[in-house]
């Protein structure tokens, strides 16, 4: 009868190890307007803070993307948890950077994405 139940326990913690790692594997899709292939990870937003001033944010992950809205040095906002797989190369703060876009929502509400160059993770 232990056999049983030990058998049946690791078959459940199996099971339960198998959906955690599913789950933890990004998903990938690709939006054809700005030719950007896009990584989801599946797991709460992240609160960052706009390093430079005039922060855009755009309705597709491309410098030719519509600016929603821009922000200011030090204003927080949430990352979504999703990013370009192709970086795109640019000049910040005196610095060359080469950083992939990513998926924001501003205190407002409003979604976009940003250039990952000009945001600090906290």
């Amino acid at each position: 009868m232990q056999k049983f139940y030990f058998i049946t326990l690791l078959t459940l913690i199996s099971f339960a190890c198998e959906k955690n790692v599913n789950e933890a594997i990004p998903t990938t899709t690709s939006n054809a307007s700005s030719d950007q292939t896009i990584r989801e990870i599946p797991i709460e937003k992240a609160l960052i803070v706009a390093a430079v001033d005039q922060l855009r944010i755009r309705r597709e992950p491309s410098l030719d993307g519509v600016v929603l809205t821009e922000l200011s040095e030090g204003d927080s906002l949430y990352y979504l948890n999703a990013y370009t797989v192709k970086t795109t190369a640019l000049r910040l703060r005196d610095q060359d950077m080469n950083r992939p876009w990513l998926k924001v929502e501003t205190n407002d509400g409003k979604i976009g994405w940003t250039y990952g160059g000009g945001v600090d993770f906290r």
